[in-house]
C-alpha cells in the first residue's frame, strides 16, 4: 500500500499532463483559426483584383474623358454645355476632375491602365472591408466580402461613380467601427473623412451619400443618448468626433460651383435611383445609379419578397420603359424638330 506522500507525488504529474493537453489544444485551435483568417483574406484579395478587370466598354467614358480634355486645354472648368448640340449653352454642373483623371491614364497606359486602375480600385475597397486575423470576426468579415465581391465588380467600371463605391464603403466603415468603440479606429484616422470628402465632392455627385452615413451615425448616438446606461459613452464620444465631422461637411464647399453642386447631387441621385430601382425590378435596364446600391439590396429585397411579382413587375417596367423612351427623345433631338413614331 503507497504512502500518502507517494500518492501526493503521483498526482501532481497527471494533473499537470491534463492542464497541458488543454493548453496545447487550445493553442492548436487558435492556430487553425489564424490561419483559416489569412487564407480567407488572400482568397478575397485575390478574387477582388481578378473580378476588377474589365473590358472597356462604358458608354459614358467618352464625354467624360472629353470634359478632362477640355479642362486641361482651356485650364478651365466649364459652366455651361459645351459638348451636347442639343443644349448649347445650358447650365453644366457636374465635378469634372474624374474625366480629367480618366483622359490622363488614357492618355498615358490607354485602356489597359483603365482596366487596372478598376481592379485596384475594388482590391483597395475590399481589402478595407476585411478585418485582421487576430479579430473575432474575421472569418465572418472576409466569407461576406468573398459573396459581395461580385456586386462591387459588376460596379467597379471607368466611371465617375466608381469613387463613391469606394469613398462610401470607407466612410462607413470607419464611422461605424468608431461607434462600436473596438479600439480599431483611432481619433487621427478619422481625419481621413474630411480629405477624402474633399476629393469626393470634386469627383462625383454622389457624395451626398457620405452625408447620408454621417446622418446615420449621429441618428445611431442620438439612440443611444436617450438610454440611460450608454449616455456618457455616446457623450465622450460626440465630443470627441464632432470636429471631424463638421470638417467634412465643410469640405463639401470645396468644389467649383459652391453650394449648387448639393442641387445636382440631390437630383442625380433621386431620379437615377428611383429610375434605376425600378429597372432593377423589373429586370429591364442596367441604369447607373448615383450612390451604391449594394448596402440596399437585401432590405429591399425582403420588403418586396411578399408582393406578387406580376402585380407590381409589369406596371413598374411598363413606366420604366416609357420613362426611358421621353427621356431619349427629350434629350437627343434638336428643339424644334418633330419626335420620331417609337415602332411597338
Amino acid at each position: 500500500m503507497p504512502s500518502t506522500a507517494a500518492r501526493g507525488v503521483y498526482k501532481k504529474p497527471v494533473a499537470k499532463a491534463k492542464s497541458k493537453s488543454r493548453t496545447v489544444g487550445q493553442a492548436s485551435l487558435g492556430i487553425s483559426r489564424r490561419q483559416a483568417g489569412y487564407g480567407l483574406i488572400v482568397v478575397a484579395c485575390v478574387y477582388a483584383f481578378l473580378a476588377g478587370f474589365h473590358t472597356i466598354a462604358e458608354k459614358d467614358l467618352g464625354w467624360h474623358m472629353a470634359t478632362g480634355r477640355y479642362v486641361l486645354q482651356h485650364h478651365a472648368i466649364p459652366v455651361t454645355d459645351v459638348l451636347s448640340y442639343t443644349s448649347p449653352g445650358a447650365p453644366w454642373i457636374y465635378p469634372p476632375f474624374a474625366g480629367v483623371l480618366f483622359y490622363l491614364l488614357h492618355g498615358v497606359v490607354g485602356y489597359a491602365g483603365l482596366s487596372w486602375f478598376c481592379a485596384l480600385s475594388l482590391l483597395t475597397t475590399v481589402a478595407f472591408m476585411l478585418r485582421p486575423p487576430s479579430h473575432q470576426e474575421c472569418l465572418v468579415t472576409a466569407v461576406l466580402t468573398v459573396l459581395g465581391v461580385p456586386v462591387l465588380a459588376f460596379r467597379m467600371t471607368p466611371r465617375p461613380d466608381l469613387f463613391t463605391h469606394v469613398f462610401f464603403a470607407v466612410f462607413l466603415i470607419l464611422l461605424w467601427r468608431s461607434y462600436r468603440g473596438d479600439g480599431t479606429v483611432h481619433l487621427r484616422t478619422l481625419w481621413l473623412l474630411p480629405l477624402l470628402m474633399m476629393l469626393w465632392v470634386n469627383l462625383h455627385p454622389g457624395f451626398i451619400a457620405g452625408i447620408a452615413v454621417i446622418c446615420g451615425y449621429l441618428f445611431l448616438e442620438a439612440i443611444e443618448f436617450t438610454s440611460g446606461s450608454n449616455r456618457s459613452t455616446a457623450v465622450k464620444r460626440l465630443i470627441q468626433i464632432w470636429p471631424v465631422l463638421v470638417a467634412t461637411l465643410l469640405a463639401t464647399l470645396i468644389n467649383p460651383f459652391g453650394l449648387r453642386i448639393y442641387e445636382t447631387s440631390l437630383s442625380l441621385a433621386g431620379q437615377q435611383f428611383l429610375v434605376a430601382g425600378a429597372s432593377r425590378i423589373g429586370r429591364s435596364s442596367n441604369c447607373a445609379v448615383a450612390a451604391p446600391d449594394w448596402p440596399v439590396r437585401i432590405p429591399v429585397a425582403g420588403s418586396l419578397c411578399r408582393i406578387p411579382r406580376v402585380s407590381v413587375c409589369r406596371p413598374v417596367r411598363h413606366s420604366c420603359h416609357c420613362g426611358r423612351q421621353f427621356n431619349h427623345c427629350r434629350v437627343s433631338l434638336p428643339a424644334g424638330k418633330p419626335r420620331p413614331r417609337i415602332a411597338a
